[in-house]
């Protein structure tokens, strides 16, 4: 996992809250996961963060957040979290404890993505879910990964063969931030987008016409992936089953 402990934690998370690219992803989950979580169910989410996601999809009490980030798990906390500080690739939870786990941007940062996976799976009831969000598009790989601490991109295959090869049954898959592509791409090789030395995760600022653009481009993706998909996008977005009996 990343480790940048010399950051301002405060400086970070709120530039998190504020960032077109994290309301951006916020409504892309909102869209497909919202109201689709039982209140009973029991979540998981590993490298959850300030909780600006998941923590809402799940009923009072009943979502876990795991990050190795001690500022972020305040945070959380605040959002109703139940913070756990852990590695993602050592779980301190029985086997099938969880009806959902969440991994958001977390399995591009891990060298090994197929002991993830499985440990992941692990975590799961038989029937439970895993939710997948990475970095998509394997031609949009750029020093900003580097930065960010990457080990890769996926394709709809290359994901495909990591859940399948733990036990896990793909059920959907979706590019998302389509309409920013050009963009992205655009940034990456002009090098406009480097973050800096005081927070690697900034987002470029924008000014406000250019972000109410960005944010109507979210909000119609958004509406869209409810009940269709994109032929490739910057992100991808998976939900993989763990069978009954396993």
């Amino acid at each position: 996992m990343k480790q940048w402990d010399y950051l301002a934690p405060t400086e970070v998370l709120d530039n998190q809250v504020r960032s077109w690219w994290f309301q951006g992803k916020q409504r892309i989950f909102d869209a497909l996961f919202a109201g689709r979580i039982p209140p009973q169910a029991r979540v998981l989410d590993v490298g959850a963060g300030q909780g600006l996601f998941v923590n809402h999809l799940a009923g009072p009490g009943r979502l876990v957040a795991v990050d190795e980030w001690p500022a972020s798990l305040i945070r959380n906390r605040e959002r109703g979290g139940l913070p756990v500080g852990a590695d993602a690739l050592h779980l301190p939870f029985r086997d099938g404890q969880f009806d959902y786990l969440f991994a958001l941007d977390v399995l591009e940062h891990l060298p090994d993505d197929y002991a993830a996976v499985k440990e992941w799976a692990r975590m799961l009831k038989p029937g439970g879910q895993l939710i997948l969000n990475i970095p998509a598009m394997e031609w949009l790989w750029s020093e900003h990964d580097v930065r960010m601490g990457h080990y890769r991109r996926y394709t709809k295959a290359k994901l495909r063969r990591v859940l399948e090869s733990n036990g896990l049954v793909c059920e959907r898959m979706v590019y998302s931030n389509f309409f920013l592509v050009p963009f992205a791409w655009l940034s990456f090789r002009l090098k406009l987008h480097q973050g800096s030395d005081a927070n690697p995760e900034a987002h470029m600022d924008v000014p406000k016409p250019i972000s109410a653009v960005i944010m109507t481009c979210y909000q119609i993706e958004a509406a869209w992936l409810k009940h269709c998909s994109f032929p490739f996008g910057g992100s991808l977005v998976s939900v993989a089953r763990k069978p009954q009996g396993k």
